[in-house]
């Protein structure tokens, strides 16, 4: 079972005709992502076809593919997984939690010192200050005894009541400090401990990004339920953003603008009097006047109509690939800003050898005589717009063979034949466009080129 159905199908649509680019590739992966077109098989279908699709021709190629290569099996077991919950064990710690350990063993541990520190300059400074305890004097024993008669004691107050009064003092003050150092100790060495232990049982663990096929687990009811209408407003989205401002950014790096294609275009003209007689021919007017020495009635002629029969022939896919863009322009700019009396449009592949196909999918074909036939030789003329395998480097014998005898057909329905050719002239040495240009007027796909192959469907080209 291929793992990217959507991409295959993608490729097919592209290989069957569709003007499908990156960008519109892009868009739906945008949309997946966002949550529409996963809900179900139906859902991814109406995704697929707004963005996409763009006519009932183009539906019927999609639905085509679409069964062929998503079917119904692929669809519910990609948008409907079954979702593993994984989770990532951190066992050892990373390193901000090791520089926040770190920092909190250095906190403690100078906490320790300094309490320690403080303890010792509190006995210290307590040995310094607190006196010692003396005994009292004894008498002299070379002083004469005197006997003296007894006096009444009088209770004299000791030096020592000051003296035990200082050291409980102080011993109280250690006692209290040490008690408060060493609570704070155990506290701090508690909390870390109950921190590192929960770490251990309760790993940490993360929720991973679903994948791309998983994300209809986390859509609500409501979401679903708006699909509709979001896929339109995605749509309407993505063709006024993609049509005119990735166009306009592009823009640069066509070699030619759309107002430079209609402007050429213009100057293809085959003007040939038809119709009623409306318009005044001033000279033959003048000459009846004087022949007849009075205006009696104008003359009237009938009006110029541009009768140029073109006959544009696009190479399809294949090498020309990258040059859809341009020559869907081409298309365009030659049928609505051309004025031009009849354009027919036809597509091929490499080489047309037997039939022409009316649309760029090359679906619905018809023979090359029958189409040759339907054109009035005076009026009609052929531009061919194709690589001449200039694309692929090298001379392909047999693409000249059958390009060579298609163009003596094709010179026998129309007056004149011009070619674009996508790739810049440097490119055509030593290939097959090379021998092409030989039998017939090649130009470059630019302002310069596209004038000159104009000219030369005018009749007004010299070989220099």
């Amino acid at each position: 079972m291929n793992k990217m159905p959507l991409l295959e199908l993608f490729t097919s649509l592209r290989e069957a005709g569709l003007p499908l680019g990156v960008g519109e590739y892009q868009v739906v992966l945008q949309a997946l992502q966002a949550g529409f077109g996963i809900a179900d098989r139906n859902s991814l279908v109406q995704l697929c076809c707004a963005l996409w699709v763009k006519s009932p021709e183009e539906k019927r190629i999609f639905n085509h593919y679409f069964d062929r290569l998503i079917p119904e099996e692929t669809v519910s077991e990609n948008c409907h997984p079954k979702i593993v919950p994984r989770t990532i064990e951190i066992t050892e710690p990373c390193s901000k939690n090791s520089q926040h350990r770190l920092r909190r063993n250095l906190i403690i541990g100078g906490m320790i010192l300094g309490g320690s520190v403080i303890l010792v300059r509190a006995g210290i400074f307590a040995a310094n200050n607190i006196p010692l305890i003396s005994t009292s004097p004894s008498p002299n024993i070379e002083q004469p005894l005197t006997i003296n008669p007894p006096e009444p004691e009088t209770p004299q107050p000791t030096q020592t009541q000051p003296i035990v009064s200082d050291i409980t003092i102080y011993l109280v003050v250690v006692i209290i400090l040490f008690f408060v150092y060493t609570l704070l100790v155990l506290t701090l060495v508690g909390i870390d401990l109950w921190m590192g232990r929960r770490r251990a049982t309760h790993p940490v663990s993360y929720k991973p990004i679903p994948p791309e096929s998983q994300l209809s687990d986390f859509l609500s009811s409501e979401l679903i339920k708006q699909i509709d209408d979001e896929v339109q407003i995605l749509r309407t989205g993505t063709q006024s953003v993609g049509t005119e401002d990735i166009s306009n950014s592009v823009a640069a790096y066509f070699p030619v603008s759309r107002r430079q294609m209609k402007q050429s275009w213009r100057y293809l003209r085959c003007l040939v009097r038809e119709g009623p007689v409306v318009e005044l021919d001033l000279i033959a007017t003048v000459n009846q006047i004087g022949r007849q020495g009075i205006l009696l009635n104008p003359v009237l002629v009938p009006r110029r109509i541009n009768r140029t029969q073109l006959l544009l022939l696009v190479d399809q896919d294949g090498s020309m690939l990258p040059f859809h863009t341009i020559s869907r322009r081409l298309v365009e700019t030659a049928l609505q800003g051309g004025r031009l009396g009849r354009a027919g449009v036809y597509y091929f592949h490499n080489c047309p050898t037997k039939y022409f196909y009316h649309d760029s999918a090359r679906l619905e074909s018809e023979q090359i005589d029958t189409v040759l036939a339907q054109l009035n030789q005076s009026q009609a003329v052929a531009l061919i717009f194709s690589d001449a395998g200039a694309v692929r480097g090298s001379f392909n014998p047999e693409r000249h063979r059958l390009t060579k005898i298609f163009l003596e057909g094709l010179r026998k329905q129309v007056r004149y034949i011009a070619w674009l050719n996508p790739m810049p002239k440097l490119r055509w040495v030593n290939t097959t466009a090379q021998e092409i240009a030989r039998l017939v007027p090649m130009f470059e796909i630019n302002r310069q080129g596209l004038d000159s192959a104009i000219g030369a469907l005018r009749g007004r080209y010299y070989n220099q």
